[in-house]
């Protein structure tokens, strides 16, 4: 089956989540968020302390000063890396192109549409790890674990995405989001 297809902004950021949270929210940046917060607000109080009862100093106000600066570049650092993120399909040449992905038994071939067919991807099936079905993505894992293939749904039609489905399904395991209940002894 061949479909054509221009990749959005939006369905890049839908596939890049579904290929880095693996099925669940990502606490990580909860937890960098949070490393900003508290030295924020320790520092607005200790500032604000230090202002009440002596009046603001050079040689009182350093620590939270430093803290402040510290939780300062670990927003910028967050920021920056989402940035990155959310630019990396732009830069990789694959949002607003048109492509065409031909997926057949022996694996997925894609190729920028104008450059002759000659293709830009091509991968058999068990080089695939995983799949996943977004709202608007299906996004294909390989498995060197740095890399992915995502294609719109909307380039496919009813008829086309059941015969995809059942294709994937053959072919590649789906991502697991749920454990599952182990059936063996346990292990110490």
């Amino acid at each position: 089956m061949q479909v054509q297809y221009t990749l959005t902004a939006a369905e890049w950021r839908e596939a890049r989540y579904l290929f880095h949270t693996r099925g669940k929210r990502g606490a990580g940046e909860a937890w960098a968020w949070m490393l900003v917060a508290v030295p924020i607000l320790g520092s607005i109080g200790d500032l604000a302390h230090t202002a009440q009862v002596s009046g603001i100093t050079l040689h009182d106000s350093i620590a939270p000063l430093l803290l402040l600066l510290a939780a300062a570049a670990i927003a910028a650092l967050i920021l920056t890396n989402r940035w990155r993120a959310r630019n990396a399909g732009r830069a990789a040449g694959l949002i607003d192109e048109t492509w065409s992905v031909q997926l057949g038994e022996a694996g997925v071939q894609r190729s920028r549409i104008g450059d002759n067919g000659e293709p830009a991807a091509a991968y058999t099936w068990e080089q695939f790890a995983t799949y996943r079905l977004g709202r608007r993505v299906l996004m294909l894992a390989l498995h060197d674990g740095a890399r992915f293939e995502a294609i719109p749904l909307v380039a496919f039609d009813a008829e086309d995405r059941e015969r995809l489905q059942r294709l994937i399904a053959r072919k590649i395991k789906p991502a697991r989001t749920v454990e599952e209940p182990r059936t063996g002894p346990r292990r110490r």
